[in-house]
């Protein structure tokens, strides 16, 4: 291929395959990420998927990248990009915010299936060349524009071969260097969640579910891999507390030391047995209970969306 044709090479995605949240955990996703971009794109991408467009920055499709000029104290410019071409996206809101017309309004969240994923930390700007450079970035000391998009390709390529993905944590005591943030080279492993694909016992966070025997309604804040809901609750009345404090305080005696109670009276500063164990029944179903980790036993009845009770 001439290197004007893949200058302008588009490596094109048809759309965004849909999974159930259920699903992404069950195969070990990464995500959720995010991809801030106009509202121009946004719309682009729901219909055709993304793109990787390969050429020079801030020209035609190519909103970001680095500028032509030496990176820091190193004799030699950076990439066009970071990571090489393909989709960025970040694990921060706040990162994608700034890329996303200042809000989160409209943010997407993805799941990567790239079980092989590369990932880097640096602080030093030499040690982020030398990374570029054992991975392929060839680029001399000129400031030819066209021989860094070919250089970049050819780190992309030596990187796709090895990896799925690379991630770059950007984390430390501040931010570093370019700031966290994922590449993915194949558009194909870019899933997004489709809610309609869950089942009926199935949960992902966002949705609304009842609290069993009680008209408390919770949100879910999250699901983790192996199934475990954490949800948030407001009950002013403590009806959870009336309906399963019995029932989880003779679970805790079942499975503690005799000293049990004994310690929850001197820890709580309890006068008494019975106030000390009020204490921490109190303390396990706050009036505003906030990201806790729930028994399905105790889960009711998913809500749709505008459902009430």
């Amino acid at each position: 291929m001439q290197f004007k044709q893949w200058l302008q090479t588009t490596i094109l995605n048809e759309s965004i395959k849909e999974i159930s949240y259920a699903e992404a955990m069950n195969q070990n996703m990464f995500g959720p990420v995010y991809h801030g971009t106009t509202e121009e794109n946004s719309q682009a991408i729901k219909k055709t998927g993304f793109n990787v467009f390969i050429g020079a920055p801030r020209k035609d499709n190519i909103t970001h990248g680095y500028t032509l000029e030496k990176y820091d104290q190193t004799p030699y410019p950076a990439p066009v990009h970071h990571l090489g071409y393909g989709v960025y996206f970040t694990t921060n809101k706040n990162s994608a915010k700034m890329y996303n017309r200042g809000t989160t309004k409209g943010l997407q969240e993805y799941f990567l299936n790239v079980p092989r994923m590369e990932t880097i930390n640096f602080a030093s700007t030499k040690k982020m060349m030398d990374w570029w450079r054992k991975n392929g970035y060839n680029m001399d000391e000129s400031m030819d524009e066209n021989k860094r998009i070919q250089a970049t390709v050819n780190m992309t390529n030596n990187l796709k071969e090895k990896y799925d993905a690379v991630y770059f944590k950007g984390k430390g005591l501040y931010r570093l260097l370019d700031g966290d943030q994922i590449c993915v080279f194949d558009p194909q492993r870019i899933y997004t969640i489709n809610p309609n694909l869950s089942q009926e016992n199935e949960f992902l966070p966002k949705d609304r579910l009842v609290i069993k025997d009680t008209n408390i309604i919770a949100k879910v804040d999250s699901v983790s891999k192996n199934g475990d809901i954490y949800i948030s609750y407001d009950d002013p009345m403590q009806k959870v507390l009336q309906r399963y404090g019995k029932e989880f305080m003779n679970n805790q005696i079942s499975i503690m030391d005799d000293q049990f109670i004994q310690r929850i009276t001197q820890n709580t500063n309890s006068n008494t047995t019975e106030e000390g164990m009020r204490k921490y029944l109190d303390y396990h179903f706050p009036q505003k209970q906030k990201n806790k980790k729930w028994p399905k036993e105790w889960i009711g009845k998913k809500l749709k969306k505008g459902e009430r009770l």
